[in-house]
């Protein structure tokens, strides 16, 4: 049972650990019709008064017309998403990223990684974060360790501290509960493998973490 949770951490660490994407492969839309440009970014959201998440990014660019109304993270980005109570929940590193204002919902590219509110961790080279919906979903490869089982699907919806989550097609050889053919959900997978697996987990998260603050 060690070997294989060795294995599977392994696995997903490698995953998680490829090279920066190129900015021509994000295919990101960068033109000179910004509005405004800042960098060194390290700010709080707020929302009624209520410290909702913090954004860290080395460039931000804000397209505001009527035409395009996003924000855009072409050298990467940070976000730590916070409770009522500034309690941290999740962690979400990429590459790049973009936040549709409209829809107010992020849409996070190129080597993804997500820590849940347990430690879960949570790899795609494409992520989408619906911020009032407080929702999660991938239209692309996933692989997502909780507690040492390693999962690999073509797609997944979840909370935004992956308490709960839905892998579609998952391919890993772990016991759960089938609701169908294509998916499989899980639901609190919670403390039960060594404290091996979890400090191996902490390790490359906090890694994962700085990667930002050293560009």
């Amino acid at each position: 049972m060690l070997m294989f949770l060795v294995l599977s951490i392994l696995l997903l660490l490698k995953s998680c650990s490829k090279q920066k994407t190129d900015l021509e492969d994000l295919k990101l839309k960068i033109d000179s019709s910004y509005t405004i440009r800042t960098l060194e970014v390290d700010m709080l959201i707020s929302d009624s008064g209520i410290v909702r998440y913090r954004l860290i990014s080395p460039e931000w660019l804000v397209y505001d017309h009527s035409e395009r109304h996003q924000w855009l993270f072409p050298k990467g980005i940070r976000l730590e998403t916070y409770d009522s109570l500034n309690n941290g929940q999740t962690l979400i590193v990429a590459d790049s990223a973009v936040q549709h204002l409209n829809t107010e919902t992020w849409e996070l590219m190129g080597n993804v990684r997500a820590t849940g509110l347990d430690g879960e961790l949570l790899c795609s080279p494409h992520l989408f974060w619906e911020r009032q919906a407080k929702n999660l979903y991938s239209p692309d490869t996933v692989y997502l360790l909780d507690n040492g089982d390693v999962s690999r699907g073509d797609s997944l919806r979840a909370k935004d501290d992956l308490s709960q989550y839905y892998v579609y097609n998952n391919s890993a050889d772990v016991t759960v509960e089938e609701d169908k053919q294509t998916e499989t959900s899980y639901t609190n997978i919670r403390q039960t493998d060594s404290l091996r697996a979890k400090d191996s987990l902490r390790t490359e998260t906090d890694r994962l973490s700085k990667q930002i603050d050293a560009k």
